[in-house]
């Protein structure tokens, strides 16, 4: 797109559109694998997205030669605009931790708003400076509030909060679609949503009825003991600390034992819980398994926040 010129508002006013991967891996708008190339700019027929739709980079179809491009932070915001025209840094962006933005160009200098145009800014949601408000597709957001302008549209799926922006932890959190929210990493990449719903999650401990009453017992029908990170789950809280996870031949069922190897642990908080897969599967057992337990806890009664159950310090 040209320098000074609005951003274009349709894809069929795009001649070509791009997508930057930090490396070499390339999506298309339906997230389907398109190629492997240099650690460049590659132009694809549509419109392109990275991971979760966070938008990299535009061309105006009249000025083939000239376009912006985002370099993204940890949560998909756009940290800056970047111009080939002439090559470098248009402008720079900072948020508080809800989405109100400082726009500054390349000189550190403020801006009421963008100079050139650009629209996508926290979360890589579209921005109206009229309003001061980000649309997030179900509805519209306000970053000095930090609260939806509309009901959630899927009611208490969330939060008892209707009008919450992502449980109101918009550090660890987004919305993409202002509906529901979902984890970010650390590094900045998106946790997949859980594949299974909250419903089939805590049922899931029905399954888990195989569970031998002591540790002896366990080793005579082949169970295998789990150490380490994976134990930490399971040891959390006073009294807790030397807790014994066990897993049975396949895998799915689970069980705990106190220190004494005689006990069957059965808090809500380290409970032993039925696997739909096991850990020899690790992108199932991630889908289906963990993230789930990071979303909603053991079962309805576990008091663990969701940051706890990531540490395992409760």
């Amino acid at each position: 797109m040209p320098a000074g010129a609005g951003w274009t508002e349709s894809m069929s006013d795009l001649a070509e559109a791009w997508l930057c991967a930090e490396g070499d891996l390339c999506y298309d708008a339906n997230y389907d694998f398109i190629d492997s190339t240099e650690p460049n700019m590659i132009n694809i027929e549509d419109m392109a997205f990275y991971l979760s739709e966070y938008y990299i980079a535009e061309r105006d179809a009249a000025f083939a030669e000239e376009y912006y491009g985002y370099f993204a932070g940890g949560l998909g915001s756009v940290a800056a605009v970047y111009s080939t025209e002439p090559n470098g840094i248009a402008e720079r962006y900072s948020y508080d931790a809800y989405g109100s933005v400082s726009i500054t160009d390349p000189n550190g200098q403020p801006l009421d708003e963008s100079d050139v145009g650009n629209p996508y800014m926290f979360t890589g949601r579209r921005y109206d400076a009229g309003s001061k408000l980000y649309y997030y597709r179900a509805r519209y957001y306000n970053p000095k509030l930090g609260v939806f302008h509309s009901r959630d549209p899927l009611g208490y799926i969330d939060s008892m909060n209707l009008y919450a922006y992502c449980g109101n932890n918009p550090v660890n959190f987004v919305d993409p679609g202002g509906e529901t929210y979902e984890i970010i990493h650390p590094g900045g990449s998106q946790i997949p949503r859980p594949a299974v719903t909250k419903e089939e999650h805590y049922n899931r401990n029905n399954l888990n009825t195989w569970r031998p009453n002591t540790v002896e017992e366990a080793k005579r029908l082949g169970w295998r003991k789990l150490s380490g990170a994976k134990d930490n789950y399971h040891q959390q809280g006073q009294g807790n600390e030397n807790n014994q996870k066990w897993v049975s031949p396949s895998g799915k069922c689970e069980v705990v034992y106190d220190s004494t190897g005689q006990n069957i642990v059965t808090d809500p908080v380290n409970m032993g819980t039925y696997n739909f897969f096991p850990d020899t599967e690790p992108m199932n057992h991630l889908n289906y398994d963990v993230l789930p337990y990071i979303r909603w806890g053991n079962s309805p009664d576990d008091p663990t926040k969701w940051y706890q159950r990531i540490l395992g310090t409760y």
